[in-house]
């Protein structure tokens, strides 16, 4: 990163863009652990809040600088290439070997302003994030009920649902419209996907597959009361409210 910031920092603009664009890398990296991800270049965009067309840009001016590296599987029978594309990061070590000297003039993306932040700090995985929102800061009181939701389990268990031991997600999903999409062909409403567009941007994905494959058990079983689409958007409703989500849309019966 001190790599980058000494050759591109003079532009503010261009540096904060190339440096969303090596950390949404260093994310998929990570996420993807040496799977091939497939529409590579959308899907940084993506994770890096960019358009596809600047994001290829950057990817490419990385390339350029030998900080990371794209590389395509190849099938050693069919000897044809894999459609997904592998991104490693390359090594660091001697852009981040300088002084303990507080930064200033850039904002930080989630770690300490010091010049020798290791690389490997800077892989935020996802994944990680979603576990720790889940399992172990959902401690939070839920004053209408009088009582304490510890985990995503105890929200299902209110509904009369377990959580799945095995997730019904196949493939990468990145993209907000494609996990709406998913969400309304496996709850069979498609009148309702403006809705799922808001819950894919706002909530964590492995909560959302983990309520669709609960609902979806639940309603095979015959013991379901309601639609599929209202018993997953009311506990939906009831995991954004304890952890202070704003979803940005209102139910019918909603104050």
């Amino acid at each position: 990163m001190r790599f980058l910031r000494d050759k591109y920092g003079q532009d503010k603009k261009t540096f904060l863009l190339i440096r969303s664009v090596y950390l949404a890398l260093c994310e998929i990296e990570s996420d993807f652990n040496n799977r091939p991800v497939n529409f590579f270049t959308k899907t940084v965009g993506t994770y890096a809040g960019l358009s596809r067309e600047a994001a290829g840009k950057y990817i490419n001016l990385l390339i350029k600088e030998g900080l990371i590296k794209k590389t395509q599987n190849k099938n050693p029978i069919t000897n044809s290439f894999s459609s997904g594309t592998v991104v490693e990061i390359l090594g660091l070590e001697n852009a981040d070997n300088k002084a303990n000297e507080p930064l200033s003039g850039y904002p930080s993306i989630g770690v300490l302003q010091h010049r020798d932040t290791p690389t490997t700090l800077k892989k935020l995985s996802i994944n990680k994030k979603i576990i720790n929102n889940v399992n172990e800061d959902l401690q939070i009181s839920n004053k209408e009920e009088k009582g304490t939701v510890e985990s995503l389990r105890d929200i299902l268990s209110q509904y009369g649902l377990k959580k799945p031991d095995k997730l019904d997600q196949s493939g990468s999903v990145t993209q907000r419209d494609y996990v709406a999409q998913e969400i309304a062909d496996k709850l069979g409403d498609s009148k309702s996907l403006g809705c799922y567009r808001k819950i894919a941007d706002k909530i964590p994905q492995n909560v959302i597959f983990e309520i669709l494959a609960s609902v979806k058990d639940v309603a095979l079983s015959g013991k379901i009361r309601q639609s599929r689409g209202a018993l997953f958007v009311e506990i939906i409703k009831k995991y954004a409210h304890i952890r202070g989500i704003e979803l940005g849309f209102k139910m019918k019966g909603d104050r």
